[in-house]
């Protein structure tokens, strides 16, 4: 991190530098007399009482020269849980007003960008990946590990399933969940038809894998409108137990994502991942999740 940017960070986290200023011999009053006639004097004390300066920081400075993120004061408090995913704390998804944000078609260059907003805010998400995409990059997995986000699968090259022959439908599950699990470290129960589109052969295809199928109640249309505004404004129409549609393809999303977090949060929802989003939920393998409160066997 360069001086700018740390010195950026310090004004955006409101650290308070302390200067403590302490002096061996304290300066005596002022005689007109003995100044004029003993000046050597006068600079051998003021050799001897350079003040001495310490400045110490708060500890959130020192993790931030070790993360190189910045924590952004108000955010809630999160721990890590299972295969390392961001836990928002002391939060009952069957009681609290739970919101998960999700991202598809990834990854792509805009990655860094949102995996630094979250990061920034402690803000979970999950992001649904094309396996073309991660195997061609598959360092955004590691990236994805350090920040907390979920990972998910999207198919391998965002096909219409229903339209694909048999061979080739598992090929489009199955190559893009081992590609998380092989650079993730771990396996996604989550998968997203590309369009939504589906029919009983693609969820008999993920209920032998136990699988989800996992579709959203809040469509942004980001894909369409490509428009910060729209996009945000659609996203903050989320009712509890939502889970929003997003692409992380397109700058305009990248724009959109602090304001969709502060617009959401600001209505007293939590931001939480598809896994804490429906933690304790009995869902059967091959069901349709639409939000927590509609999911469909």
């Amino acid at each position: 991190m360069d001086f700018l940017v740390f010195l950026i960070t310090i004004l955006l986290i409101g650290v308070f530098i302390i200067i403590q200023i302490s002096t061996a011999h304290p300066e005596p009053p002022p005689h007109d007399k003995d100044s004029a006639s003993a000046p050597h004097h006068k600079d051998k004390d003021r050799k001897k009482k350079q003040p001495t300066i310490t400045i110490s920081f708060p500890p959130s400075v020192t993790d931030i020269i070790r993360t190189g993120f910045i924590q952004v004061e108000g955010t809630p408090q999160t721990m890590r849980g299972k295969n390392g995913i961001r836990w928002v704390k002391g939060v009952d998804c069957a009681k609290d007003p739970c919101v998960a944000i999700t991202f598809d078609d990834g990854p792509g260059k805009f990655e860094h960008d949102i995996f630094t907003t979250l990061a920034n805010t402690n803000t979970p998400a999950t992001f649904f990946y094309l396996g073309r995409y991660l195997s061609a990059h598959p360092e955004v997995a590691a990236a994805a590990k350090k920040v907390g986000v979920s990972l998910a699968g999207h198919s391998w090259n965002h096909p219409q399933l229903t339209k694909l022959a048999l061979p080739e439908l598992h090929h489009q599950i199955d190559g893009v969940m081992q590609l998380i699990t092989q650079n993730a470290g771990y396996s996604s129960p989550w998968f997203r038809p590309p369009y939504g589109a589906q029919n009983s052969v693609v969820l008999g295809a993920l209920r032998e894998r136990q699988l989800y199928s996992v579709l959203w109640d809040i469509d942004t249309l980001d894909w369409k409108n490509r428009n910060v505004e729209e996009t945000t404004r659609l996203a903050l129409e989320a009712q509890p137990g939502s889970i929003i549609l997003m692409h992380s393809i397109h700058p305009s999303t990248k724009d959109a994502v602090p304001g969709i977090i502060n617009g959401l949060r600001s209505k007293g929802y939590i931001l939480v991942s598809l896994d804490q989003l429906l933690e304790g939920k009995n869902i059967p393998p091959g069901a349709t999740i639409i939000s927590r409160d509609i999911i469909r066997p």
